[in-house]
Parts: C-alpha cells; structure tokens; sequence
C-alpha cells in the first residue's frame, strides 16, 4: 500500500463527514501531507485472511463473517489505513464464505469517491448484513444504511448516527505567495473559459455556483438513498440536514432498528437465514 491514495483524497477536498470529528484528524492529516508518515503498517497476507479469522463464529449449520470498519472512510487504503475498496473485498469474501456478515461501523464518514466500492458491491451483495454501530456520522452511515439489512446501535449511552450532509474545502494560496513576493498569473485559452471557472469564483468570495454544481446534487442524492433504504424514516427537523442523533431519538425517527451488539446482530442473521431457508 502506499500514501498516494490518501494524499489524493485529502487535497481533492470533498467529503461525507462529521465536521465536529475533524479535528481529531488534522495532526494526521498534515504529517500526511508532509510526508512523515510514510512507513507502511504490517502487511497480512491477503483480505481472505482477514475474514478467515474473523468469521469463526458459528451457528447451526451457519458460518457468519464479522467484518469491522472503523475511522475515516478513504477510498484507497494507504500507510495509516485500510480504504473501503479493501473493506469491499472484505465483504465479497464473507459472502463467497459464510452465510452472513456483521459489518461493524465506527467512523466520523469519508470522502465523496469512498463510496463508490460500497455502492458497487451493494449491487452484488446476495446474503444478509447486520450492522452493529458505534458511531456512524455523515459517509458511515450512508455505508450502514445501504448495506445494512437491520441497523442495530451497539448501546444505548454513546451511539450515535446522523450528518446526512456534504462538505468541501478548497485552499486559496494566493495570500501566502503574495507574502513571499511571488506573483501568481493565471491564463485559461478563450476556447475553454469555463476551465478552473468555479474555483477563482470560490477565490473571489463567490460560493452559490460550486454549491449549486458540486455539493447540492451529491447532498440530494444522500437524502434519497436514505429514504429508500430507511421506508420507515420520520422525516423530522435535522434528520436530513445534517444532525446527529442519540439512540434514543435515532431509534424514534427510524434511523436504525434496535439496540444490540455483535451477538444480537448474529442472532438476527441466524433467525433471518432459517426463516428464508
């Protein structure tokens, strides 16, 4: 694995994620950025490998993959992290091996492009996945949600789900080099003037167009695969803009079904498989 992906994803500058989270990360982020966390975390042998060791619990005649998904969401793993195109990989080999899967999620959400393995194995997915969660804000939860068949909240004290919502950053440079003497000209060819357009509208102060382009569309399309995939979601203020929600109220609203941990999660797949076999 290398630190390119994550590099990637940091300066691309949208994501699916709880703001109030962030700061947690930005020590990491910037030791990223400069280069001083290069070294490579212990390699396993393979993603089956993984799921070997963690789908030993059993039912009867049942076999159950436990798949845990924690921190950040990134597309591409790198040298702090594994990315959900490794998580997806996951997910394909508890459903070649095992009757089910309980998918753990504890996470702040991710970038934009971090969904896209999840949306591609959704659409193959074939057996059950019960989802235990701890805290699954903004990307966790558009994860939990799509691929959950039940949504259990791992207590009743600290979990939480919620901030449906998109955000982006972009970083005006042009002050820092006005500092140091350099004077930056930019020229785009008359054929192509809509080129770098919305970023210099960003640099000027002017936000509604990126908004409207950019950040509108993948917020309606998060609302929307919530409300498919959550039919019984009560629609109340902050559910869909951006709040978080404590089990009690997330419970209420239809944001997840119950309060349970990976036992009960495996209970319910055992009790679902004997019931459709």
């Amino acid at each position: 694995m290398s630190t390119n992906g994550i590099l990637m994803e940091i300066v691309r500058g949208k994501w699916f994620l709880d703001v109030h989270k962030v700061e947690s990360y930005l020590d990491l982020a910037n030791n990223v950025l400069a280069g001083q966390m290069m070294q490579k975390k212990p390699e396993i042998e393979s993603v089956s490998s993984m799921i070997e060791v963690a789908s030993s619990v059993k039912g009867a005649n049942q076999k159950f993959g436990v798949v845990k998904m924690a921190g950040i969401l990134t597309r591409y793993g790198g040298a702090c992290s594994y990315g959900t195109e490794d998580f997806a990989q996951l997910l394909y080999d508890s459903q070649k091996k095992s009757d089910g899967t309980v998918l753990i999620i504890d996470g702040p959400g991710g970038s934009v492009s971090a969904m896209s393995p999840i949306f591609e194995f959704s659409r193959a997915k074939q057996k059950p996945i019960a989802v235990v969660i701890g805290t699954a804000a903004s990307a966790s939860y558009w994860t939990a949600v799509t691929l959950g068949d039940r949504l259990f909240l791992e207590n009743e004290i600290t979990s939480e789900v919620g901030s449906i919502g998109v955000m982006m950053t972009l970083r005006d440079f042009s002050g820092y080099f006005e500092k140091k003497g350099i004077k930056e000209h930019i020229l785009v060819s008359d054929e192509t003037p809509d080129k770098n357009k919305l970023f210099e509208l960003v640099k000027e102060g002017k936000y509604e167009e990126i908004k409207k382009e950019h950040l509108s569309p993948l917020a309606i399309a998060f609302q929307d695969s919530v409300r498919s995939n959550r039919p019984n979601l009560i629609e109340e203020p902050g559910v869909l803009t951006g709040k978080m929600f404590m089990p009690k109220n997330a419970l209420k609203y239809g944001m997840a079904d119950a309060i349970g941990n990976v036992n009960e999660a495996l209970a319910y797949l055992k009790v679902k498989n004997e019931l459709e076999n």
